[in-house]
């Protein structure tokens, strides 16, 4: 009696109509089984081949030495699976894995791929490897020293996608590693994108929804990028218990550009410039309950009267009907003022029909052309702050 009849002896669930061929070695045996004699048709009970071993022995072990030119790129396979079905809806699997408490399928590999999926029907979305799981993660990566735990790579798709019905899309956590790599270069993130070859191209980018969602579905606070710095409870003036920042929401190195309003919900808009002993200072912005554009210049008072003309560049960005002018005076004088104020212009003359001749700096202020909707101190509604620990 061969192996295999023996197997099946011992095995309930097999089927005589199992045609079997197997030889042994090293106390193990390989076999094929063909359900082809089975002349009632194909029977659901019947596996096309079994496989169990105990303790540290395979239950199926195969190899190949020889190129089979109808794999992907005439490849060399030790077990292939091939699942069919002819109904669409049902499905057919070409290798099932299966554990309680191990790995379902397991592949290794001493110079190539341990496990390669494939989805060879080009007009097909579906999957080249599939992973499900009820609680864990549905395929997982892992690398032991510097290689990616999960490579991802798309022809003209996305290399990688995530999509979740109940949470995030993708999630990136550098767990409790030590801080590695230089500062603003290649330090370890949670998630970190970069473009090494293509000039012009983004290392992350986050939209919300352009041209997808519904806008009455999309939320008031909803972002395309969101960052937060660790915040913390301290202790401040007159025992008051106050929130303090330590790191960046976000850090840019490199020239920014935001198409469209910006808000800063602090108290101090700063810009920090270079200082002759080295260090950086902090500058800070003036405010205003209004949206202001100013231009500044210099003219000159010839017998107590001057013409300026405001400059075309900035007569094209900002309202002309309605604007104001502050003057200096460079020398002695009766004072100045302003008068007929046109869209192109003002006069300036000397007070009491004076006919002093000297220069004067003269400050434009005015509306944006485009501020339809510049409010005074109009009311924003901001998202509610993180809590902060502590």
């Amino acid at each position: 009696m061969t192996d295999v009849e023996r197997d099946k002896d011992q095995d309930a669930l097999s089927r005589t109509a199992i045609h079997a061929e197997g030889f042994g070695f090293t106390g193990g045996f390989v076999f094929g089984a063909d359900a082809s004699t089975n002349t009632g048709g194909p029977d659901p009970d019947i596996d096309g081949l079994r496989g169990r071993g105990r303790g540290l022995r395979f239950g199926v072990i195969g190899w190949t030495e020889k190129a089979d030119a109808a794999l992907p790129a005439g490849g060399l396979a030790g077990v292939v699976g091939t699942g069919h079905s002819s109904n669409a809806a049902q499905d057919a699997a070409g290798v099932i894995g299966f554990s309680n408490s191990h790995e379902g399928v397991f592949g290794w590999s001493s110079d190539g791929r341990g496990v390669s999926g494939l989805s060879a029907d080009s007009s097909s979305t579906s999957e080249g490897v599939l992973g499900v799981a009820q609680q864990g993660p549905g395929v997982r990566g892992h690398s032991n020293r510097g290689g990616d735990g999960v490579v991802g790579e798309g022809h003209d798709g996305r290399g990688v996608s995530g999509t979740s019905h109940n949470n995030h899309a993708v999630f990136g956590d550098n767990s409790k590693n030590k801080p590695q790599g230089s500062p603003l270069v290649d330090a370890t993130a949670g998630c970190y994108g970069v473009t090494m070859q293509n000039r012009g191209i983004a290392g992350v980018i986050g939209r919300e929804g352009i041209g997808v969602n519904n806008p009455n579905d999309v939320g008031p606070f909803a972002a395309g990028v969101y960052g937060s710095s660790e915040h913390h409870l301290a202790e401040g003036e007159r025992g008051r218990r106050v929130i303090e920042d330590k790191g960046f929401a976000g850090l840019f190195w490199g020239p920014v550009v935001v198409l469209g309003d910006f808000v800063a919900a602090g108290p101090i808009k700063s810009g920090a410039v270079l200082h002759k002993d080295g260090s950086h200072r902090l500058v800070y912005s003036m405010e205003s309950p209004e949206t202001w554009f100013e231009d500044f210049g210099e003219a000159k008072l010839v017998r107590g009267k001057a013409r300026v003309k405001i400059s075309p560049d900035f007569a094209a960005i900002v309202d002309t009907k309605s604007y104001y002018v502050f003057l200096t005076p460079h020398g002695d004088s009766a004072g100045l003022f302003v008068t007929a104020r046109t869209s192109a212009g003002f006069e300036v003359r000397e007070q009491g029909r004076g006919t002093s001749s000297l220069s004067f700096a003269y400050r434009i202020v005015a509306h944006p052309r485009q501020a339809s909707d510049n409010k005074r101190l109009a009311k924003i509604k901001l998202p509610p702050l993180p809590r902060a620990r502590g």
